[in-house]
This record gives C-alpha cells, structure tokens and sequence, in this order.
C-alpha cells in the first residue's frame, strides 16, 4: 500500500499543470536558449540488399535553439562527418573494424556544411508545439560491396555503385514538442529531402550519369530531463531510385548533455 501511494504521488508530482514554456532545464527556464548537446553515441549502419550490418561507439555534437511560443521559430543542426571523420581515424590507427573503416561497408554521414531545419510554431499549446519547417543538407553516401566474380588476377576487389557521391538535398520537415510530465520534454523531428545536386563521385565508382537521384528520409526523437541529461534516437537512411539493390541507413543511439550557449 505504502509503494502504491508513492508511485501515485510521484505521478501527481510530475503530471501538475505545466506549460512548455515554462519547463525548467538545470534551474532555469529551458525556451529561448540555444544548446551544444555532446553524447556518447552508438551508431549502427545496415544495408540488408547488400546484407551489411555494423556498428562502432564514439560521440555525438549538436545544436538546437528551442523556442517554444506560438509563432516562434526553432533551429536544428547536425554535422556528423565531423565526428565519423575522427572515429575512421581512430578505428584504423587502433585496427578495430566498425562501421566508420570496414572497408566492405556503407556509409551516411553529413557533408561539411551539416544538416540545417528551420521550423515555425503554428500550432501551440501548453503541452504541445507543432512547427513545419524546411531543411537543406548534404550528404555523403557510399556502399561498398564484393565483386561476385574475381578479375583476372583471381582477387576478388570491392565496387562502389549507384546510388553514392556528395549530395545537396532540401525538403520539408516537422518539428514536435511535448510535454508529458514536468519531469521530461519530448522533441520529435521528421523530415523528407529532395536530392537536387550530386557534386562529387566516389573515388573509383562505377558511375551513371543517368542513374535516378536518390531521397532521403530522417526522424530524430529527443527526450530532455530537467538534469541536463538527454537521451536521443536519431535515424536516417537514403531511399534508393534506381534499380542497382542498395539502401542504405544509420541510426544513432545518443546519450549526453546539453549545454546552455547563449544564457
């Protein structure tokens, strides 16, 4: 009887009457700053046409301003190949294989530029925000898998095809707040981008000029404590076009700390 009524008043606790506008974040009221979020993250990247399963650890950077008022904007970025670029580095010098240095492997990952969402708060309420918003990205994608047949020294090389290069891709996305308890904040983000612009091949692909330019599809789901803690599952994969059998995609498992940048 005594757990029950605990478990019933720590329910009441974290269920009061509370706006996300007043969600406090270390003390202090979370809307209207903007956040370094740094997480350790284990990244797991599949390619099940080309039956490619691995993962690797290493760490995550982001940034988000929130906003939470009606009619109020919010930004999100995202530059991963950053941090994939460091942990390839690290990963072949230690001659540990993950999914950043197999080289019978795919990879997605941000381009220099990074992943940038610019949403609007058209719907608010106390407990819920819903923002549209566009994205401009660029992304880098390759895969690379086994010849089926050796060449005429019987070694058997690995081969790049189509869909793979630097892409510059925009579109459309949706941005989500919520609220369920004071004790926790709930950020969603899904978006869906457009490749317009493939401005690099991989080295030694074998190239179409004709082949259809891929898609891309992301969703992000955050979940904020007053602590400082957040935990993240972020997960993008390109959509493939053509007919080559290649579709590729990555999801993040992120847990870290958000830091307050501009109190």
């Amino acid at each position: 009887m005594r757990i029950l009524t605990f478990c019933l008043l720590f329910y009441s606790l974290g269920t009061q009457a509370q706006s996300l506008d007043s969600f406090k974040y270390l003390g202090d009221q979370f809307s209207g700053y903007g956040y370094l979020g740094v997480a350790y993250s284990n990244g797991e990247v599949r390619n099940r046409p080309l039956n490619q399963s691995l993962s690797g650890n290493f760490m995550e950077l982001n940034f988000k301003y929130h906003n939470f008022k009606k009619y109020g904007w919010q930004y999100d970025l995202h530059a991963k190949m950053y941090t994939d670029i460091i942990k390839e580095l690290g990963g072949t010098l230690l001659d540990n294989e993950t999914a950043y240095n197999t080289p019978d492997n795919t990879g997605i990952t941000s381009g220099p530029l990074g992943w940038h969402t610019l949403g609007f708060n058209l719907v608010g309420s106390k407990r819920l925000t819903i923002s549209p918003a566009i994205h401009a990205n660029d992304y880098f994608y390759f895969a690379n898998g086994l010849q089926s047949n050796p060449n005429k020294n019987g070694i058997v090389e690995l081969v790049t095809k189509e869909p793979q290069g630097y892409y510059f891709a925009a579109g459309p996305s949706l941005m989500l707040n919520i609220l369920p308890s004071r004790f926790l904040l709930i950020n969603v983000k899904a978006q869906y981008s457009f490749a317009y612009w493939k401005a690099v091949n991989v080295d030694g692909a074998i190239r179409d000029d004709n082949y259809p330019m891929p898609r891309f599809f992301g969703l992000a789901t955050e979940l904020v404590t007053p602590w400082g803690i957040y935990f993240e599952i972020d997960h993008n994969r390109l959509i493939n076009r053509g007919y080559n059998p290649n579709e590729g995609m990555r999801t993040d498992f992120n847990l870290g700390f958000k830091f307050v940048l501009d109190q």
